[in-house]
């Protein structure tokens, strides 16, 4: 087998189309993530793009879009902002993620929300993505589940009456065409990153670029909807989502504080839900976190994994630290563990979306600040 990295504008038409063919070949590849105008969109804004192409006698046997940094180490293509990544296999094809890094002359990769079954790995934490299946209709998706969350649903329920009956105009638009509701959606969004101490991935220039670009593509399988609820004319909730031709994915999502007590996220999904079906849309996929709540609206599950994949070599002193690192989270007392944990997360969100060293220099330090304030403030036993 023939394993090369190429860049994105360097990739053959040919073996677009046949990437097009191999993820047409299975359900696994119906989220709009695993589109080829995704990986041209980000390319577009950012020059580490690279795409791993593995052809053998039958042809494109594997292809994998991916990041690939200083010190010949990948990361899942899109950086912060990708929710699902593996490599599309040909049917049958046994050889895996590690070996194709291998192949590709990579040391290795950290992966989030890898895809299983592909991913499967001893080394990777695995944790549930949260599906809503619609291909019965929403009523009958909505009876299953009322019997299961009864209190939700009425919760759900006097919401929407509490909305309507507090005020005049409450307006759901599934596909805002308005372009200062995602100018909206964005700032807040990124005001809420601040004030919680996470990594503001919304902040640099290439990733603000690529939102809008994702805004303006439409492909064969892929498209993006701008929905919003809007109470007496102001944005309660909006949600920017892509799609393909058949599977939402729930991508960047934000409330007005003046509406929390309406719970105008949840209201602003289950309209979504609603609407998806006449649009030939079937699966609503919310990604992993927040099951204390995504659990209520969703049927399904995935599997995604996390973590740290080997290649070449593991013998680069960053990766040694690394490896130490992750040991110490799991045998460190719990505290610790914890503080180990935020902190390494809080860096890999720098290292997936500031691109030039300068920025990631100063992100890193003001993170180590931030962490440090919140470990002095905090209870020994409190998880944050």
């Amino acid at each position: 087998m023939r394993v090369q990295l190429l860049s994105c504008s360097g990739v053959p038409r040919e073996i677009w189309a046949a990437k097009d063919h191999l993820r047409s070949a299975s359900r696994d590849y119906d989220s709009p993530l695993f589109d080829a105008e995704i990986v041209r969109a980000v390319a577009s804004v950012r020059s580490d793009v690279r795409v791993l192409v593995a052809e053998d006698s039958g042809g494109l046997a594997a292809i994998w879009p991916l990041h690939v940094r200083p010190g010949k180490w990948a990361r899942p293509i899109s950086g912060p902002f990708s929710d699902w990544h593996a490599p599309i296999l040909r049917a049958g094809l046994t050889t895996g993620p590690k070996r194709l890094l291998a192949q590709a002359g990579l040391n290795g990769m950290t992966v989030h929300s890898l895809a299983l079954p592909s991913g499967a790995s001893p080394d990777l934490a695995v944790e549930e993505a949260y599906l809503t299946d619609l291909s019965a209709g929403y009523d009958a998706y909505e009876a299953a589940q009322r019997q299961l969350y009864p209190a939700y649903f009425k919760k759900l329920r006097r919401m929407n009456r509490k909305l309507e009956k507090e005020h005049a105009d409450v307006r759901f638009t599934f596909d805002d065409p308005d372009p200062a509701a995602l100018d909206w959606l964005i700032g807040r969004k990124r005001a809420q990153l601040i004030a919680t101490g996470r990594q503001d991935v919304l902040g640099p220039q290439w990733a603000r670029t690529y939102v809008d670009r994702l805004r303006h593509l439409k492909g064969p399988r892929f498209g993006s909807v701008l929905s919003t609820l809007r109470v007496d004319g102001q944005i309660a909730a909006a949600e920017f989502n892509l799609h393909s031709d058949r599977v939402m994915h729930g991508w960047l999502t934000a409330i007005s504080d003046e509406f929390a007590a309406y719970s105008p996220g949840r209201v602003l999904v289950h309209r979504i839900l609603d609407a998806m079906p006449a649009r030939g849309l079937d699966l609503y996929d919310s990604g992993t976190h927040s099951g204390h709540y995504k659990k209520y609206f969703s049927n399904r599950r995935a599997l995604a994994a996390s973590g740290v994949l080997s290649g070449r070599s593991s013998a680069h002193p960053s990766r040694l630290v690394a490896k130490a690192w992750r040991l110490a989270e799991t045998s460190a007392p719990l505290p610790v563990q914890r503080l180990l944990a935020r902190t390494r997360r809080r860096t890999d969100q720098i290292l997936m979306s500031e691109t030039a060293w300068p920025q990631r220099i100063l992100a890193l330090a003001a993170a180590a600040r931030a962490i440090g304030a919140a470990s002095r403030l905090a209870p020994p036993d409190q998880d944050r």
